[in-house]
Parts: structure tokens; sequence; C-alpha cells
């Protein structure tokens, strides 16, 4: 027998659609290629040639899961970036110091990873957030240094 005349006698004796009774074997019952073969009554490679049809293989599942997940996470960024920082007034709008500008710094890095959620990284504006993160962080170790001793700024 061929692939499609399978099909049609699995379809015909169980009573479904292959798509929905591969992925409640694969999915749900987690059955090997072996099992699920003989429980359709196919021959495995046939099996094994639909569980791949259908993306239901073990690697496939894990991929699939993990993008949902990303999706998901990155919904929750869209909603949550950055809001509390820029809802917020700036506390060192008055100021021109290094405080100051760490501040706006941060709010701009807030500002461009919320474009970038927004447009799902397809906004060329929030090309911008890689610099203003590394600024970011070129502030934040300059104002972590200690102050050098007299001694060492004179020499």
């Amino acid at each position: 027998m061929r692939y499609g005349q399978y099909k049609k006698v699995v379809e015909r004796e169980f009573g479904k659609p292959l798509g929905s009774l591969m992925r409640s074997l694969c999915k749900e019952e987690r059955l090997s290629a072996s099992e699920g073969a003989k429980r359709l009554g196919v021959p495995k490679e046939m099996f094994i040639y639909w569980r791949h049809h259908y993306r239901l293989e073990p690697k496939q599942l894990a991929f699939d899961r993990a993008v949902t997940e990303l999706d998901v996470r990155g919904e929750e960024f869209a909603a949550d970036a950055g809001a509390e920082v820029l809802n917020s007034p700036p506390k060192y709008a008055d100021e021109t110091s290094l405080r100051g500008l760490a501040e706006e710094i941060s709010r701009n890095v807030a500002y461009y990873k919320k474009r970038r959620a927004e447009s799902e990284g397809l906004d060329p504006e929030a090309g911008m957030l890689p610099l203003y993160e590394f600024a970011e962080e070129l502030v934040t170790e300059y104002m972590s240094r200690e102050p050098k001793n007299q001694e060492n700024s004179q020499r």
C-alpha cells in the first residue's frame, strides 16, 4: 500500500482525521514510533513519516513549545517594557550632571526596548537600543568606580 492508501484506511478505521489522531498519540499519549505503529496497524516507517509531517517529533515539539513561550514572554514584555521608567517623572531633569545623564540614558533604553517589543524588532528606530545599552553600561561602570586618591590623580 502507498501513503495515501494507508491514510484513508486509518482515517476510516478510527473515524478521525489523521492529523488529530497523530496529535493524540504523540502529544497526549506520548507513544514511541513502534507503539504508535502497532496501535494504528501501519509500518513503523509510515508512522515516523506521519509524525515528521505533522511536526510531532520530540525535538519539533520542544522547539514549538519554546517558540510559544518566547511569544508569550514577548507579549508580556511589550505590555510591561519600560512602563515604570517612562511613566514616572524624571528625578534629575533640572540637573546637568552625571546622574541626570544616567537617568536620561536609562529612559532612552526603556523607550527603545518598548519600541522593539511593540514592533517585534521591525522598527528601524529600535536599532538605537544597543547604543543606549552600551552607553548605560559605560555610565554605570564609571559611576561605580571609587574616587582615586589625590596622589594618583596628580601624577
